[in-house]
């Protein structure tokens, strides 16, 4: 696990790869969020909050992408040569990830979700982007899903949903 540090939230230690953080094995996808939670729990950790995941992505220079400020294609066909400034490998480069956090229901259009992090390999480069969050059903399972662990007291607050105004009145 390697340490970042946040100005508002404190230090915190986060897997160098995906979990099981070993560059001799294959990030383990396909897996829902109970059961990442409970993998990390078992190496002694916790899912990251998406603001760790983001901050270890955009490092100490606050880049738009894990390693700089455009996206490097070669990140997706070879997640583990994109580094943070933090040392952090593969972050948004091929997979999304799972974090403990979850987005709020916005209105009745979306239902209380998960916060993922990162890009499928083959997305549009602005999916790649440190900040680019969705909003996943915590049950689900995909082969592009994975999660890696942090260590420590969780940092960071929850990030808030848009608030959607109506765009069209009835006149």
């Amino acid at each position: 696990a390697l340490g970042c540090g946040i100005n508002d939230t404190g230090t915190f230690e986060i897997d160098k790869l995906p979990y099981p953080n070993d560059p001799t094995k294959p990030p383990l996808t396909a897996v829902a969020r109970d059961r990442a939670a409970q993998l990390c729990g078992a190496a002694g950790g916790r899912l990251c909050t998406e603001l760790e995941w983001e901050r270890a992505c955009k490092g100490t220079d606050a880049q738009t992408y894990s390693g700089g400020l455009r996206w490097d294609p070669a990140c997706a066909s070879r997640p583990e040569t994109c580094s943070s400034a933090f040392g952090v490998l593969a972050l948004g480069a091929a997979q999304r990830e799972w974090t403990a956090s979850d987005v709020q229901p916005i209105k009745r259009l979306v239902a209380k979700s998960a916060a993922v992090r990162g890009a499928r390999a083959d997305a549009a480069d602005v999916d790649h982007r440190c900040a680019h969050r969705t909003a996943v059903a915590p049950e689900v399972t995909a082969d592009d899903l994975g999660f890696r662990c942090c260590f420590g007291e969780p940092r960071g607050e929850a990030l808030p949903s848009p608030s959607l105004e109506e765009i069209v009145r009835k006149a």
